[in-house]
């Protein structure tokens, strides 16, 4: 009676030991698989212009100042996101209003073959898979109306409006989680018409001997 009793505790002992060694490894396994996923980022890409926006080199350098629009122009920014994993990634936009996506081109070597000067082309999207190694196109349109503002600043030359980031969410390996990607530099929108002599001063002010836009 008592081998049959000791056997018994022996095999509930090892299918307990078998059991905790199991979920051990799994929490260990979902563990690892959901650090990967989170590792995979979507990252500022190599290509961006600023398209007619008033790009300054010199009076604010302090403040990553990238391209200031007045408040009747067409806002039509564009710069690439890049896919560094070793996987697909898809992105989507939480504003699609505001920022959307080329489609993937056909050849890697016209990853960065885009014209901003007419706007964002027929056919954006507010998601796309980015194949791993890959860059697309990200469209910045204005106004940004819903998107929270990064920075204000007044002055007699008015008000000024300036974003930097765009909510996305990045979905890799099965699991979904939303984050930022970062733009180039600020981005601004002034609350005066371009034709205002106010607006007209400021940009007097910007380094404009460069050209407009990028």
């Amino acid at each position: 009676m008592r081998n049959d009793m000791l056997d018994v505790r022996l095999r509930v002992r090892r299918r307990t030991l078998w059991l905790a060694g199991m979920v051990g490894l799994l929490v260990t396994g979902g563990a690892c698989w959901w650090a990967l996923a989170a590792s995979a980022d979507v990252e500022l890409g190599s290509m961006s212009s600023s398209g007619a926006g008033y790009r300054d080199e010199c009076t604010y350098p302090d403040e990553g100042f990238w391209a200031l629009f007045a408040a009747d122009q067409d806002v039509a920014v564009v710069q690439t996101v890049r896919n560094d994993a070793r996987w697909p990634i898809t992105v989507t936009s939480l504003l699609p209003d505001v920022f959307r996506f080329g489609a993937v081109a056909a050849d890697p070597r016209d990853d960065f073959a885009f014209d901003p000067s007419d706007g964002p082309p027929p056919g954006t999207t507010e998601t796309v898979e980015i194949p791993p190694g890959r860059e697309v196109a990200m469209w910045v349109v204005g106004p940004w109306g819903r998107l929270e503002a990064d920075a204000n600043r007044g002055g007699p030359a008015g008000m000024r409006t300036g974003i930097e980031h765009a909510p996305v969410r990045v979905r890799s390996l099965g699991i979904t989680r939303e984050t930022d990607v970062r733009l180039e530099k600020m981005l601004w929108i002034s609350d005066l018409d371009l034709d205002s002599g106010q607006f007209q001063h400021e940009i007097t002010e910007l380094c404009v001997r460069t050209g407009r836009g990028a």
